[in-house]
């Protein structure tokens, strides 16, 4: 099975916007748990994020987060205002029209070290598509370099991987540090099988046996397409 959490979680809970009623019930749950005096505080990081054009509901889920694994209400409020920064720059990057997903994507992606300049070159190319950067993020933290997960990315979308395929990409990397190779050339040798064979071969499969494994489920927002465009007038380290 091939998964890239907690970054692929992640972008799914950017895919669809929130409804208003929803948002609501949220901020009313969040409210609850932490008291009036954090929730000011929160309300606060939550007019800024609003302002600056960011999702508000994808920061009220960060807030749930916490609530539900019981961090105290001033490390949440803290964790939020990095995470609304984050946010910020990534919606900048992506030329400040990006939907939920793909900002939560890249938001991630820039937490996990990846240059800024890759987040906005992966994030152009990927077309609405939160994965690119997902698997970017993923081969960061790793320990490939920069440019060699950049590269390794551009190969694969120039090969039109998507989906469960670019997943395993990254899979097929992680498979190949494990087995003692340096993230460096790990990912420099899927890149290579990308660009001769078309498709790395799963580790324990024959060249025989088809094709890349497959997922759980489709690929989040944009597998197929683009994500929905940021909820109206509402949006949610």
């Amino acid at each position: 099975m091939v998964t890239v959490a907690p970054a692929y979680a992640q972008a799914q809970q950017g895919e669809a916007p929130a409804s208003e009623s929803e948002v609501g019930a949220r901020l009313r749950q969040m409210r609850d748990h932490f008291g009036p005096a954090v929730s000011a505080r929160i309300d606060d990081v939550l007019a800024s994020a609003r302002k600056a054009g960011v999702p508000e509901d994808v920061l009220i889920t960060k807030a749930l987060e916490g609530a539900a694994k019981g961090v105290p209400g001033t490390r949440v409020v803290e964790a939020l205002k990095s995470y609304s920064e984050r946010l910020q720059r990534a919606d900048r990057l992506l030329g400040g029209s990006a939907g939920s997903a793909i900002l939560v994507a890249a938001a991630d992606a820039l937490q996990k070290g990846v240059d800024p300049n890759a987040v906005a070159e992966v994030g152009r190319a990927a077309g609405g598509d939160p994965l690119p950067l997902v698997v970017l993020g993923d081969l960061r933290d790793a320990g490939v370099p920069v440019d060699q997960a950049v590269a390794v990315v551009r190969q694969a979308l120039k090969q039109g991987r998507h989906g469960d395929r670019l997943l395993e990409v990254s899979a097929e990397v992680r498979r190949a540090i494990r087995a003692g190779k340096p993230p460096g050339q790990a990912a420099q040798e899927v890149g290579r099988a990308l660009q001769g064979a078309g498709a790395p071969t799963p580790a324990g499969k024959g060249q025989g046996n088809g094709g890349p494994r497959g997922a759980k489920g489709g690929g989040p927002p944009g597998s197929g397409g683009g994500p929905p465009g940021r909820p109206h007038g509402s949006g949610g380290g």
